[in-house]
């Protein structure tokens, strides 16, 4: 499974751990005779940790659908890279980090967190549009290079190793006409003054 894949299913986990603070923190306040309840009778909204909880938790859910269906795209189109990587990793983190940050009411940086975790996304999103034909561009220059790359001079040729049998076929001729065929005799020269 590939690292944005992974992310994404602890992002998930993420999701879950969101929706149990949420929940429970909702019951502290309300009562878990209300929660058990049909929950007819409107209630105040909810304040301290519990609201806090309550917003983080939908905030988190309108950035995951983004993230969830980039990375599929990427994994599906076979998109996957550097940007997709970085964008994953950016994303859980910032919203594993932005959890905590808004249950105790961080000034300022819980913002700057939620910056990070959209960054993430946008980032999977750029190699989805800008890594494929940067991608094409260097095959392409890579394939005419290669192409119009003159043959070096010089340069050694690899060794080719021959079965035992193939070298002894080639070097018997060698060997008989050496010493003068399979009886040992040598071999007379052609008379070229034969009939004269």
């Amino acid at each position: 499974m590939t690292t944005e894949l992974t992310l994404l299913a602890f992002s998930i986990v993420l999701g879950m751990i969101h929706i149990v603070l949420s929940s429970h923190a909702k019951s502290f306040q309300y009562g878990y005779r209300w929660s058990a309840s049909a929950r007819d009778q409107p209630q105040s909204p909810l304040v301290g940790i519990a609201g806090r909880l309550e917003r983080a938790s939908n905030n988190f859910f309108e950035t995951f659908p983004l993230f969830a269906t980039a990375v599929l795209i990427t994994y599906v189109a076979g998109r996957n890279n550097e940007l997709t990587t970085w964008g994953a990793h950016l994303y859980f983190w910032a919203r594993l980090a932005y959890l905590p940050l808004y249950a105790f009411g961080a000034y300022l940086v819980r913002s700057l967190v939620w910056n990070v975790a959209f960054l993430g996304i946008v980032l999977v999103l750029l190699a989805l549009i800008y890594f494929p034909f940067r991608l094409g561009r260097m095959v392409r220059c890579t394939l005419d290079c290669e192409a119009t790359q003159p043959v070096q001079m010089g340069r050694s040729v690899p060794e080719v190793s021959l079965p035992l049998s193939s070298a002894q076929n080639l070097a018997a001729p060698q060997r008989r006409k050496s010493t003068g065929g399979t009886q040992g005799r040598p071999e007379e020269a052609p008379n070229l003054l034969m009939g004269h």
